[in-house]
């Protein structure tokens, strides 16, 4: 709600999402001891006294993503806003086998943490989408044409590496991270 309609006040939340205030209160006060959102500008007054208003804090937090192309592999780094921070392309071959993609993901993953100055904890989590056959549940690469590998559990695979969660995500929602962020959050 903050995200996408944000600046918004406390009131304008509640009325939207049926709530009374003082959930509202209670839930954003909440979110600003955890650094997520942050209290903005005043907005308009209706009568009373002008409301604060609230937004994300694009910085709190950020989603790694990988994107395992038909010929190349893309991983980036997004803050709570959906922007992308980072980005890099490596390209690849029908030839590159799996463990050479881990390690373009790991060396890729590595490199934006450190040129970006983000520290572990302020990680979510890493969203994962590949073409081929997926078994999205399981986290696994049930078969990739591209490249030929078959029954490859990265999800598990880059978990252990990063020690963060992985998540496997729909093509269309690839640059889009942020929604799996906020559940991340409420978790």
């Amino acid at each position: 709600m903050i995200r996408l309609k944000g600046p918004i006040s406390r009131a304008e939340i509640a009325k939207i999402l049926n709530l009374t205030p003082a959930t509202v209160t209670n839930i954003t006060a909440e979110l600003i001891n955890k650094n997520i959102i942050i209290e903005s500008d005043l907005g308009q007054s209706t009568g009373g006294r002008k409301p604060i208003l609230l937004k994300i804090n694009a910085d709190s937090y950020y989603i790694l993503s990988v994107h395992i192309g038909s010929t190349r592999i893309r991983t980036a780094v997004l803050n709570m806003e959906s922007k992308i921070i980072d980005k890099i392309s490596v390209k690849t071959t029908q030839n590159t086998t799996y463990e050479e993609a881990i390690n373009i993901i790991k060396e890729g993953i590595e490199r934006l943490i450190n040129d970006n100055g983000i520290i572990k904890d302020k990680l979510l989590g890493i969203g994962i989408a590949a073409h081929g056959i997926v078994d999205a549940e399981k986290g696994k690469i049930i078969y990739s044409p591209n490249y030929g590998w078959k029954n490859k559990n990265i999800r598990t695979d880059l978990e252990k590496i990063f020690d963060i969660p992985a998540f496997w995500i729909e093509m269309l929602e690839l640059w889009h991270l942020v929604k799996v962020g906020m559940v991340l959050v409420n978790m």
